[in-house]
């Protein structure tokens, strides 16, 4: 499929679109569409959901997802003009729980607010420039920390606000202000077995 240049796509046009001729993202104005998934990145999204659901769940702090599509609207309206879907995204729970309350519809749309954090996991075959300027792009929606995790090298790609953190296997992840007293040893992460977890 072609990159399209879309400005804005009426809610129920993004929906049947995306239903019809398969998962894509709205990036300033091109339609990207969402490949498939290699077993690493799934591997690492699902393993890092739970260990976030296992410590964000039981204290009630959020939410997290896994591929949860996401959309931008122009001035509160019907009309999307912008979409992600993140490998996994985290919401706390004050926002989760308003948004339920302020869109009685949630069930008929993806969800129009921006995760407080994104996490993008890299395949083999990704390229790293373009999960930067993703990173960058993610910010600018207004998400508050995003991670950029690369099973290959080890490393893991922390954004808050302007700073940038690179953190390789011997360091430990914190969830700063978004997931308070969140921390994650980042060998074990990567050591992990797939036929035992």
């Amino acid at each position: 499929m072609h990159a399209t240049k879309i400005e804005k796509m009426a809610m129920d046009d993004f929906i049947r679109t995306y239903d019809l001729e398969g998962p894509f993202e709205l990036i300033d104005g091109e339609r990207r569409p969402i490949l498939v998934t290699v077993f690493d990145p799934n591997f690492y999204a699902r393993l890092l959901l739970r260990i976030l659901e296992n410590f964000a769940l039981p204290r009630k702090l959020g939410n997290a997802q896994m591929e949860q599509t996401f959309v931008l609207t122009y001035d509160l309206s019907n009309w999307v003009t912008g979409s992600r879907q993140p490998d996994v995204s985290y919401y706390t729970r004050d926002r989760w729980k308003a948004y339920f309350v302020e869109n009685p519809d949630y069930r008929s749309k993806p969800v129009v607010m921006v995760p407080d954090l994104a996490v993008e996991i890299l395949s083999p075959t990704d390229n790293l420039r373009d999960a930067e300027d993703k990173a960058d792009l993610y910010i600018a929606d207004g998400v508050k920390l995003v991670w950029i995790i690369d099973p290959e090298r080890r490393t893991v790609r922390v954004y808050e606000g302007e700073t940038l953190t690179r953190l390789n296997d011997t360091k430990t992840l914190t969830g700063g202000a978004v997931l308070p007293g969140f921390s994650l040893n980042l060998h074990e992460f990567f050591d992990t077995d797939p036929t035992e977890s």
